[in-house]
């Protein structure tokens, strides 16, 4: 039985302005980004891992690489678990609405990028893929936001519902367990340490 841990990257500026980033803007993080990668080395560095795989949008690979280097492990880039592409909102302030969460559930127009049910048929592949490479390693994986509140969707097994519990914050992470019957039992949500 292995254990998946899934993170949302650091902070950039992006996040602290309230602007939607999405698949089609590639950002650094920003100072705090930058202490929130090293916050998760320093809680993940004493933690038995066997991989690494990332996003390869810049402010995930950013946020893992302390983490990767104190390991000396390589990272694994996968494309599945880049963040949902917002199509005509990227870019645009979030800043008017009171959960832009809840807002991505209820908007799934085609002027929204990607739409859920097929971010949720990705979370699919990604939970498939972890079963059938990973099933009896520790993983961490490191994505973004909107993708990872769907991934929720996809190990509870609900399809695309909005939970306010599983909104990740920069630099925090799910804990997941892959049962021996090829399962995914939830260990922890929006945890700053792992649960033992």
């Amino acid at each position: 039985m292995g254990m998946v841990y899934t993170a949302r990257h650091g902070q950039t500026d992006y996040n602290l302005k309230m602007l939607y980033q999405g698949a089609g803007i590639d950002v650094s993080l920003n100072s705090k980004g930058r202490q929130d990668a090293m916050r998760v080395k320093e809680i993940f560095k004493d933690v038995s891992l066997d991989v690494i795989i990332c996003s390869p949008l810049k402010r995930a690979q950013e946020s893992i690489l302390p983490l990767a280097k104190e390991k000396k492990f390589e990272v694994i880039t996968w494309r599945l678990i880049a963040e949902r592409y917002f199509g005509v909102l990227e870019g645009k302030s979030y800043s008017h609405l009171d959960d832009p969460y809840n807002f991505f559930y209820d908007n799934n127009n085609g002027e929204m990028g990607e739409p859920m049910e097929i971010a949720y048929q990705r979370a699919e592949l990604v939970k498939k893929r972890l079963i059938d490479t990973c099933a009896d390693r520790n993983v961490f994986l490191m994505s973004h936001g909107i993708l990872l509140s769907i991934f929720c969707c996809a190990v509870k097994e609900e399809g695309v519902v909005y939970r306010p519990e599983h909104r990740l914050g920069n630099g925090k992470f799910h804990q997941f367990e892959i049962t021996e019957n090829e399962k995914f039992s939830i260990k922890g949500l929006n945890l700053d340490s792992p649960v033992r």
